[in-house]
């Protein structure tokens, strides 16, 4: 028969890899959303610096990089919500993960104290077993 330990440990590393798993993909997700956010931040400031660089254009070509520029800032700014957003997700699931593996240390220290209690019950058993012998035995030796 299986101690109630036996069956919730089991449970709980489960758990742990589950909510593991799930922090390695946030974690992933996270640096993915912070590469792109990086990718347009390099586009943007390739914009400034052309823009910098080219003096007396072209007023179409001029209006036509603004407007290119204006809509990289606003990926720049969605990006930023999406890295935050990932972020968050991430802190949340390394908690996760930390109060999993708290539970599954929880459970696996129980059930050593309980083994540790049961070894010592029944050594105290066996030594009472022992003194009750030796008693019988001295209490023989005396009537002989």
């Amino acid at each position: 028969m299986k101690t109630i330990y036996e069956r919730i440990i089991p449970l709980a590393e489960a758990e742990k890899d589950r909510v593991s798993k799930q922090t390695a993909e946030k974690k992933k997700r996270y640096e993915i959303e912070v590469e792109k956010l990086y990718h347009l931040l390099v586009r943007y400031e390739t914009f400034l610096k052309a823009q910098n660089e080219m003096g007396t254009v072209e007023l179409l070509a001029s209006q036509y990089r603004e407007r290119a520029r204006d809509v990289v800032k606003q990926q720049i700014e969605r990006q930023q919500l999406y890295v935050t957003q990932a972020k968050n997700q991430y802190e949340r699931a390394q908690v996760d993960l930390k109060e999993a593996m708290i539970e599954e240390k929880k459970f696996t220290r129980l059930q050593a104290n309980q083994l540790e209690e049961a070894r010592q019950i029944n050594a105290l058993l066996e030594q009472n077993q022992l003194d009750e012998l030796a008693l019988l035995q001295f209490g023989r030796g005396r009537t002989s």
